[in-house]
């Protein structure tokens, strides 16, 4: 039986927070990462959706869980229990989290709210650069310096749109431009039309192209990560700026090239273009989040409606992952996080059927989908 996406996204967030406190959502040993922000990004969008106040609710409770009464935050000092990293680690990782609190912010009007984006912001104007600006993913104890990865456009870009459409601080739009025309730059394939999963500009790392520095596969959640980054900032960038024109046609680009490699179930593989190979799979998080960029594209009118039927051959393959287990719904083959890699990395990442990787991706993309449904 075909379940409505609404309905499929309802049973998912309530089981969810109905079961788990916020802090008690995996993994709870980070209380800050941008799994939970992915999450809570999904309960907003139902909210709008179905107007139930659980859902907003849950949010705010969650980021009142992370912040004082001055929109400070409590383990800005602490590291993850069991390791060196701090719980707020120099990383792109560390904004996304914080794109929910804008929503706190218009609804409830709390300052604490409107310190904590400003703490984040001033957090990703002093992340380490290349020398072109480009965002390090990951500047903790220099481990990763000089790389971008797409991840990134997704953890840091919509952050930067709401801290613009808050503030109209026309520098964020300048920021925003800089970081996609550097990534598609370095990254994009010109046989294929997509992207690899990351950039060195040193050319030093493992992964790295000793001549164009980009690596070597064009892993399915991180393209997705772009695609979600440019609908949602397109949504409201001016249209009168000269990039909105070149963004879109970059989100247009990267759509065509995701739907050649859509198989017949309707999803994606863990690396898109090498689904012929036996140790390849199909990833289910990727495909929500491709149904979410096709979703929001064909509403805004950046698509026609002729690119439902991917949509829906997505839904139709989303809906085959999924399965129950003591009243809660879960996804088949959720790739775990990733750093950058070779194809046996990706291929050999251990898969989950709970991870909020994936899960929250499929709230984030059947929310959308039932838009158009």
């Amino acid at each position: 039986m075909i379940v409505h996406p609404l309905e499929l996204s309802k049973r998912v967030c309530d089981n969810l927070i109905e079961t788990f406190e916020p802090n008690e959502l995996e993994p709870v040993n980070r209380p800050w990462f941008y799994a939970h922000g992915l999450f809570m990004c999904g309960l907003q969008c139902l909210y709008e959706l179905t107007e139930d106040q659980r859902y907003l609710e849950y949010t705010k409770k969650w980021a009142d869980s992370k912040i004082d009464e001055n929109g400070e935050f409590y383990f800005k000092n602490s590291f993850i229990e069991g390791s060196d990293q701090p719980c707020f680690c120099p990383q792109l990782d560390a904004v996304q989290p914080g794109l929910p609190f804008f929503k706190l912010y218009r609804i409830y009007g709390d300052e604490k709210y409107k310190h904590a984006i400003e703490v984040l912001f001033d957090f990703l104007k002093n992340a380490d650069k290349t020398s072109e600006g480009g965002y390090f993913h990951y500047w903790y104890k220099n481990l990763f310096p000089f790389q971008m990865w797409l991840d990134g456009l997704y953890m840091a870009e919509p952050f930067t749109m709401e801290y613009y459409l808050l503030t109209k601080k026309e520098e964020c739009l300048d920021m925003i431009w800089n970081q996609f025309r550097l990534i598609t730059e370095h990254t994009r394939d010109e046989k294929t039309g997509l992207l690899f999963h990351g950039w060195d500009e040193t050319k030093e790392a493992a992964w790295a192209d000793k001549e164009t520095g980009h690596s070597s596969e064009f892993w399915g959640r991180s393209i997705g990560w772009y695609g979600v980054a440019l609908a949602d900032i397109l949504e409201h960038f001016p249209k009168e700026r000269p990039e909105y024109e070149k963004m879109k046609k970059m989100l247009l680009d990267v759509i065509e090239a995701v739907l050649k490699y859509q198989d017949e179930s309707g999803l994606w593989y863990q690396v898109l273009d090498k689904g012929d190979r036996e140790d390849n799979w199909l990833e289910s998080s990727c495909t929500c989040l491709y149904l979410y960029t096709l979703s929001k594209c064909i509403r805004l009118g950046f698509l026609s409606k002729d690119y439902k039927k991917q949509a829906d051959n997505a839904y139709l393959g989303i809906l085959k992952m999924l399965k129950e287990d003591n009243g809660r719904i879960l996804m088949e083959n959720i790739s775990k996080g990733l750093n950058v890699g070779d194809y046996e990395y990706y291929v050999g990442v251990k898969k989950s059927n709970s991870d909020l990787h994936g899960i929250g991706a499929l709230v984030l993309g059947i929310t959308e989908y039932a838009k158009i449904y």
